[in-house]
């Protein structure tokens, strides 16, 4: 699968890693979209959102 991965502050990479495999009572769900919220810009320009951190 794709991951998209923050390594530090304007720094994302996208990276293939091992499909992981359900566990009892879980499933895998296959994603078609993703979206970003405010925060989100926060952690890419500046590596965390008020005191939360990378």
């Amino acid at each position: 699968m794709r991951a998209v991965v923050l390594r530090r502050p304007l720094d994302l990479d996208v990276e293939e890693r091992e499909t992981p495999e359900p566990g009892p009572g879980e499933v895998l769900v296959r994603i078609a979209r993703g979206g970003i919220c405010g925060s989100d810009l926060h952690y890419f320009r500046h590596g965390g959102f008020g005191t939360v951190r990378m």
